[in-house]
């Protein structure tokens, strides 16, 4: 059986009272229950199917202005506030959330009974299952403006380490209720015809197995172009430096690989492209006498550098199309805490959305903007996002 819902909300579009007729009743039938319960109020805003003479001259008695466009069939045009009437559009978002709370609720069980006991699957709470959602839709909401360009599986992932207990599923549901970013479509790619230096001929074993290196261009705000030199283990995915420089020489490359192979040891491989800083002599004889064995993809193919070649993106995706940079060293800066935040919190796909490089101890704030998630008092004192 179809049933029509009526509702009385306040100004700020939180319910009243409800009253419930089948589904084929007209709209006149619920004004006359509703109205000898309505508050005191100055406007009272309704769409058409309340257009009756009876129910304008019934609010006015009552002190109440009505504010309800007039139906089509009216011989004469009723006046009302367009201004004002625009708000009743916090009832239609009031009657979606119902709608919503309702379905994640019932589908999911996330609401206890009488006849069941409470789920683990959210965290307990006075205020009710609907508190419960709506904290955990704005917890969701918070991550993603935070992190704007993760999917529901990374929030998933970082819900989950503040010490949220729910499902996939219903992260997803919230997700694509909410509007927020659907994953963009695979395009299609060509066959890759793979040369000896490809990522696919050679596969990382373990950590200093192979590195790959790459740079990364962008400019400041007054224009000038800076490049960045990026260097990641293949194996870890742990980004091991992020170097940014008006002009990169061999000379430059090699200063930063000699920090690194002091700090980490020299890898046994080392892939690159063919830029001239990678290939020149003084760059290939110096990881000859290393005994580092320099792997070039074959011109025009950036796919055999894979792995370099998706860290580049996620940096210019994550960081650099939304940063203004005003100085090379605020470029600096900032690439390092991305640099921290990357290699120590954030989830990677391809390591079980867990990060390549944990820290045993608590990092600091990251200062681009964290969510401050509202957890259950029980585990507030134990999960925090930074």
């Amino acid at each position: 059986m179809n049933t029509k819902l009526h509702a009385v909300a306040d100004a700020n579009g939180r319910p009243l009272s409800f009253f419930m007729t089948a589904g084929q009743v007209s709209d006149y039938t619920g004004a006359a229950a509703l109205l000898d319960d309505l508050p005191k109020a100055q406007w009272l805003l309704g769409d058409r199917g309340y257009d009756a003479d009876w129910f304008r001259d019934a609010l006015q008695a009552k002190g109440i202005q009505p504010c309800i466009p007039g139906r089509r069939s009216r011989n004469e045009p009723v006046r009302y506030d367009k201004r004002r009437y625009r708000r009743r559009s916090r009832i239609e978002i009031m009657f979606g959330r119902l709608k919503d709370w309702r379905r994640v609720a019932t589908r999911y069980d996330r609401c206890p009974t009488a006849s069941s006991p409470p789920s683990p699957s959210l965290p307990p709470s006075s205020s009710g299952c609907d508190q419960r959602v709506l904290t955990l839709t704005a917890d969701i909401i918070a991550l993603a403006k935070d992190y704007g360009r993760y999917g529901y599986r990374r929030i998933h992932v970082l819900l989950g380490q503040a010490g949220w207990q729910v499902s996939l599923s219903v992260v997803e549901r919230i997700w694509r209720r909410e509007g927020l970013k659907v994953p963009k479509r695979q395009p299609k790619r060509r066959r890759l015809w793979l040369g000896d230096g490809s990522c696919i001929r050679l596969r990382p074993e373990h950590r200093g197995h192979v590195w790959s290196y790459d740079f990364v261009e962008d400019q400041t705000h007054n224009g000038r172009k800076f490049r960045m030199l990026n260097i990641i283990d293949e194996f870890s995915r742990e980004c091991l430096a992020m170097v940014p420089l008006r002009r990169f020489r061999s000379n430059d490359v090699i200063d930063v690989l000699t920090d690194l192979f002091i700090e980490h040891g020299p890898p046994e491989h080392i892939r690159s492209d063919n830029g001239p800083e990678f290939v020149a002599n003084a760059v290939r004889e110096w990881l000859g006498r290393l005994g580092v064995i320099t792997l070039y993809i074959e011109p025009g193919s950036p796919w055999e550098n894979g792995y370099i070649e998706s860290f580049n993106a996620r940096l210019r995706d994550e960081l650099l199309n939304g940063e203004i940079f005003y100085s090379l060293e605020e470029v600096r800066i900032v690439t390092g805490w991305w640099r921290d935040h990357y290699n120590r919190a954030r989830p990677h796909s391809s390591l079980g959305y867990r990060p390549p490089a944990p820290e045993t101890i608590k990092m600091p704030a990251w200062p681009l903007g964290s969510a401050t998630l509202r957890l259950p008092p029980t585990l507030a004192s134990e999960a925090q996002i930074n």
